[in-house]
Protein backbone atom coordinates (compact mmCIF):
# COMPACT_ATOMS: atom_id res chain seq x y z
CA UNK A 1 0.00 0.00 0.00
CA UNK A 2 1.40 3.44 -1.15
CA UNK A 3 -0.02 6.40 1.14
CA UNK A 4 0.45 10.31 1.10
CA UNK A 5 -0.43 11.64 4.60
CA UNK A 6 -0.29 15.93 4.28
CA UNK A 7 0.18 17.86 7.17
CA UNK A 8 -1.55 21.83 7.11
CA UNK A 9 1.71 23.97 7.74
CA UNK A 10 -0.53 26.97 7.77
CA UNK A 11 -3.72 28.15 9.62
CA UNK A 12 -4.95 30.05 6.26
CA UNK A 13 -3.08 29.08 3.33
CA UNK A 14 -3.11 25.85 1.32
CA UNK A 15 0.62 24.54 2.63
CA UNK A 16 1.55 21.16 3.42
CA UNK A 17 3.81 19.01 5.26
CA UNK A 18 4.38 15.54 2.95
CA UNK A 19 5.46 12.56 4.47
CA UNK A 20 5.48 9.06 1.70
CA UNK A 21 4.93 6.11 3.16
CA UNK A 22 5.23 2.31 1.94
CA UNK A 23 3.98 -0.99 2.66
CA UNK A 24 5.74 -3.37 1.59
CA UNK A 25 4.90 -7.15 0.87
CA UNK A 26 7.16 -8.62 4.03
CA UNK A 27 5.63 -6.47 6.06
CA UNK A 28 8.30 -3.51 6.28
CA UNK A 29 7.14 0.29 6.01
CA UNK A 30 9.37 2.79 4.99
CA UNK A 31 8.64 6.88 5.11
CA UNK A 32 9.79 9.69 3.38
CA UNK A 33 8.96 13.24 3.88
CA UNK A 34 8.90 14.77 0.34
CA UNK A 35 9.27 18.85 -0.64
CA UNK A 36 6.20 20.35 0.98
CA UNK A 37 3.45 21.44 -0.91
CA UNK A 38 3.59 25.17 -1.07
CA UNK A 39 -0.37 24.42 -2.86
CA UNK A 40 1.11 24.63 -6.08
CA UNK A 41 1.71 20.89 -6.42
CA UNK A 42 -0.70 18.97 -7.51
CA UNK A 43 -0.26 15.22 -8.83
CA UNK A 44 2.73 13.38 -7.74
CA UNK A 45 3.88 10.41 -10.14
CA UNK A 46 4.56 7.05 -8.81
CA UNK A 47 6.47 4.63 -10.87
CA UNK A 48 9.44 2.13 -10.85
CA UNK A 49 12.88 2.54 -12.31
CA UNK A 50 14.72 -0.28 -13.94
CA UNK A 51 16.77 -1.01 -10.87
CA UNK A 52 12.81 -1.51 -8.68
CA UNK A 53 12.78 1.10 -6.97
CA UNK A 54 10.00 3.12 -6.67
CA UNK A 55 10.27 6.79 -8.22
CA UNK A 56 8.16 9.75 -7.18
CA UNK A 57 8.13 12.86 -9.43
CA UNK A 58 5.98 16.09 -9.67
CA UNK A 59 6.76 19.50 -11.45
CA UNK A 60 9.16 20.45 -9.74
CA UNK A 61 11.11 16.66 -9.66
CA UNK A 62 15.11 17.17 -11.61
CA UNK A 63 17.40 14.41 -11.71
CA UNK A 64 15.67 11.16 -11.42
CA UNK A 65 15.81 7.79 -12.34
CA UNK A 66 14.09 6.99 -15.62
CA UNK A 67 10.65 5.38 -15.08
CA UNK A 68 10.39 2.09 -16.60
CA UNK A 69 6.99 0.87 -14.95
CA UNK A 70 4.07 3.62 -13.78
CA UNK A 71 2.43 2.71 -10.88
CA UNK A 72 0.05 4.97 -10.33
CA UNK A 73 -0.11 9.27 -8.87
CA UNK A 74 -1.41 11.00 -6.02
CA UNK A 75 -3.34 13.81 -7.13
CA UNK A 76 -7.34 15.40 -7.06
CA UNK A 77 -10.14 12.62 -7.45
CA UNK A 78 -13.85 13.64 -6.97
CA UNK A 79 -15.21 15.60 -4.27
CA UNK A 80 -12.31 17.72 -4.17
CA UNK A 81 -10.33 15.12 -2.07
CA UNK A 82 -6.98 14.13 -2.48
CA UNK A 83 -5.62 10.74 -2.91
CA UNK A 84 -3.90 7.64 -4.73
CA UNK A 85 -5.37 6.87 -8.45
CA UNK A 86 -3.30 3.46 -9.69
CA UNK A 87 -2.44 3.14 -13.02
CA UNK A 88 -4.87 1.20 -14.77
CA UNK A 89 -2.87 -2.61 -15.27
CA UNK A 90 -3.61 -4.63 -19.03
CA UNK A 91 -3.98 -8.58 -18.21
CA UNK A 92 -2.64 -9.80 -22.13
CA UNK A 93 -3.74 -13.36 -22.68
CA UNK A 94 -1.21 -15.78 -24.34
CA UNK A 95 0.36 -14.72 -27.89
CA UNK A 96 -1.03 -16.45 -30.46
CA UNK A 97 1.55 -17.69 -33.15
Amino acid sequence: MITLKRYSMHAFFAEYKRVLVVDQQDGAQVTSELMSDSGGSSDIEICRSAAGELVMQDRLTVNAPKCVAKVGRFGPIKDENYGFIPEPVTIEGPSKS
